[in-house]
């Protein structure tokens, strides 16, 4: 004989999951962490939780939706994040190390991170980068992560119609020098 169960309760929660909880013997904490009371410990670390990845994808949502390149890269030279557009334009590279990735020389990795303390402003600079065959203006800057762990974020800047906007114009200055 089984007794009818109120429906929002545990035991209609693991029946209707088609877990039978007839020979089951479930302690108040562990009912308590499959559906936390209102108020408790438990409930708040819970909404806590769900807030924190809420803001997570809200940010990478908004990083995602950018047409800048950007990536972030650790104390250990390893990418620890791209976003959605530098990642259709150079492939995936997170968890690699920046220097293999970018195919670039490991000393203008280590003369990125040691050329700026933590607080350090920001630096700038025109990279050409191979792989898209595209110049870009490069702003660097420190982030401070969870934990006290200090990365740097990189944000490309595509500016290679520019750049051949420039060399047209200075081709056009010789010519009327040359006059």
């Amino acid at each position: 004989k089984t007794r009818p169960r109120r429906p929002g309760s545990l035991a209609s929660a693991i029946t209707h999951c088609g877990v039978s909880s007839r020979n089951t013997v479930w302690t108040s904490q562990q009912a308590d962490r499959v559906n936390p009371m209102p108020g408790t410990k438990e409930d708040k670390q819970d909404k806590f939780h769900h807030g924190v990845a809420g803001e997570r994808d809200r940010l990478k949502s908004i990083l995602d939706s950018m047409d800048d390149g950007i990536y972030i890269v650790g104390r250990d030279y390893k990418i620890r994040f791209m976003n959605r557009a530098l990642r259709s334009d150079v492939g995936e590279g997170e968890g690699r190390f920046c220097y293999d990735f970018f195919n670039h020389d490991r000393s203008s990795c280590e003369e990125c991170q040691h050329g700026m303390s933590s607080f350090g402003p920001f630096t700038r600079r025109e990279w050409f980068l191979p792989k898209t065959q595209r110049f870009y203006d490069v702003l660097i800057s420190p982030i401070h992560e969870p934990g006290g762990k200090i990365s740097r974020l990189h944000i490309l800047r595509d500016i290679t119609e520019r750049k051949q906007l420039e060399s047209a114009l200075q081709e056009y200055s010789k010519t009327l020098e040359t006059k």
